[in-house]
Parts: C-alpha cells; sequence; structure tokens
C-alpha cells in the first residue's frame, strides 16, 4: 500500500508544475485584457493626436 502511494505522490508532484504555470498564466492573460479594456481610450486618443 505504501508503494502504490509514493507512486502516485511522485506522479502528481510532476504534474503539479505544468497546472499551476497554467493557472498563472490564465490569471496574468484575463489581468493583461482587463488593463486593455480600462486603459483603451488613453490609446485611441494617443493614436489620434
Amino acid at each position: 500500500v505504501s508503494v502504490l502511494e509514493r507512486q502516485i505522490f511522485d506522479f502528481l508532484g510532476y504534474q503539479w508544475a505544468p497546472i499551476l504555470a497554467n493557472f498563472i498564466h490564465i490569471i496574468v492573460v484575463i489581468l493583461g485584457l482587463f488593463g486593455t479594456i480600462q486603459y483603451r481610450p488613453r490609446y485611441i486618443t494617443g493614436y489620434f493626436t
């Protein structure tokens, strides 16, 4: 039983890094989209002036 539990935890240990990196990337993209929407009028006025 102990060997099986260790194999499961070792497998999940390798999988947590990509899952966490993917989650952080999605959060950063969402925050970037909100920032772009929030500051869009400044970009438009800066482009036309």
